[in-house]
């Protein structure tokens, strides 16, 4: 090669370069700012503040930190208010759920018929976690029949309905427990 096509691939690359320098447009961040300017940016970046505002700030008073804060102390008692009067419902409703018997204290219910369940052409009921089928004895009473909602109970000569979630004791035979 010639100096003259080394020169020319020289000026060129220069061209080249020129040119990618040059006419790329500008990032945001290599604005051309004045010394006060760049000065107050590395202040701020000193101070731990970050990005710029826009128009003036306006420094708070006293009172007006007061009346902020003593608004943002009236929320939160309002919301530790709500909390506390949604517990007490919560509570009351648990209360209103359970079952209660005539002195308003919980009652004990004894030989409560839980579940009936079939398996095949055998059917037998959970009285209180306890399997129980046809012509087995509960207390004195015998089982008569096992139904789909219900058992027939035999009390001493009278037969008698327990449908799931009754007791098979009447609530005047259930002894009492005393605490």
């Amino acid at each position: 090669m010639n100096r003259k096509n080394i020169l020319i691939i020289v000026l060129v690359a220069l061209l080249i370069f020129a040119g990618v320098k040059f006419l790329k447009p500008k990032k945001s961040g290599s604005v051309n700012r004045s010394k006060a300017t760049r000065d107050s940016l590395k202040l701020n970046r000193q101070k731990g503040k970050k990005g710029k505002t826009a128009g003036q700030i306006k420094p708070k008073t006293k009172a007006e930190l007061a009346a902020e804060k003593k608004k943002i102390r009236a929320e939160e008692k309002l919301r530790r208010r709500e909390e506390k009067r949604r517990k007490r419902e919560e509570v009351q409703a648990r209360r209103l759920s359970r079952q209660k018997g005539k002195n308003g204290k919980k009652t004990v219910q004894l030989y409560q018929l839980t579940a009936i369940v079939t398996i095949g052409l055998e059917k037998f009921a959970l009285i209180d976690s306890r399997r129980i089928t046809k012509n087995d004895d509960i207390m004195g009473r015998k089982v008569l029949d096992i139904l789909n909602d219900r058992i027939i109970i035999d009390e001493f000569g009278r037969t008698r309905e327990v449908k799931i979630g009754e007791s098979v004791l009447p609530q005047t035979s259930i002894p009492k427990i005393k605490r």
